[in-house]
């Protein structure tokens, strides 16, 4: 992250990482071989084949925070589809389980975000001090120069914090279970969010539905978004390929094997 958001690439902790974002997945690979250089190449075993039929796969159909929207159908189908042909593939099988904190991830999200080693306001204000409410009222005057995601992040900021003993255990205990439970060869198959694409600004009334994507973030798990189509008003499906920490070409090779076989990228418009 040297460079990024006035990051020197020395932090010692911290959710943010970059990834590669590509239109096939063949071209992942290469590319993060690229960001991580050839020592973290090696390290990671980039190039190492991985045998899809003997890793071990489960699913978690939500997260069970009742703060977030429920999965829509059309994700769950999604997930069907991804249990049933894995569940072909692999000799045990896909496995359903229930992440135990993963009701919190709100929670933990909001906690680990004031450990980060950058402060958001001073970045947001390019070194000043930003008074949120100052910066609300810019927003709904149409003179702010910020996002409203920016600005409730600052209003967030002033908010009561979230209990920290409670929520290093809760942390360490969902940690602790999904390393356990994904070792050296498990993949997990986790909803992207909670439906397709919502119409402009309506995010900002369901803000929880976030936690599906920032679970993994918090515990600084490898995680690929997959595309698999469209649903039915045009608007594209994913789905979460998640697995243990430093098995990052085992998130690659599932979703190679996901485009082959589903060839989930829909272009948005016909090339001729």
């Amino acid at each position: 992250m040297r460079g990024c958001t006035f990051r020197t690439g020395r932090e010692t902790s911290t959710m943010v990482v970059a990834g590669p974002m590509t239109r096939y997945a063949s071209d992942m690979r290469p590319i993060m071989k690229t960001l991580v250089g050839p020592k973290g190449s090696a390290a990671l075993k980039l190039d190492e084949k991985t045998d899809l039929k003997k890793l071990r796969y489960f699913y978690a159909s939500s997260s069970g925070d009742i703060k977030c929207s429920p999965v829509h159908s059309q994700l769950q189908r999604v997930m069907t589809r991804m249990v049933d042909y894995f569940g072909d593939l692999a000799p045990a099988g896909v496995e359903k389980v229930t992440l135990s904190g993963s009701e919190h991830t709100s929670k933990m999200w909001r906690y680990w975000m004031t450990q980060e080693p950058a402060n958001f306001n001073n970045m947001l204000g390019n070194g000043k001090q930003l008074n949120p409410f100052v910066e609300l009222a810019k927003k709904l005057t149409g003179s702010c120069e910020f996002t409203l995601a920016s600005v409730y992040s600052l209003i967030d900021s002033v908010l009561p914090p979230e209990n920290a003993d409670k929520i290093k255990e809760i942390t360490r205990q969902c940690d602790q279970e999904l390393t356990e439970l994904l070792g050296d060869d498990g993949i997990l198959f986790y909803p992207s969010t909670t439906h397709s694409a919502p119409y402009h600004y309506s995010a900002f009334v369901n803000v929880y539905n976030f936690g599906y994507w920032c679970l993994f973030n918090v515990l600084h798990m490898p995680a690929t978004q997959v595309p698999l189509g469209l649903d039915p008003d045009g608007l594209p499906l994913g789905i979460q390929v998640v697995a243990g920490r430093n098995r990052d070409r085992h998130c690659l090779a599932v979703a190679e094997e996901i485009e082959r076989v589903f060839n989930g990228r829909i272009p948005p418009f016909i090339i001729d």
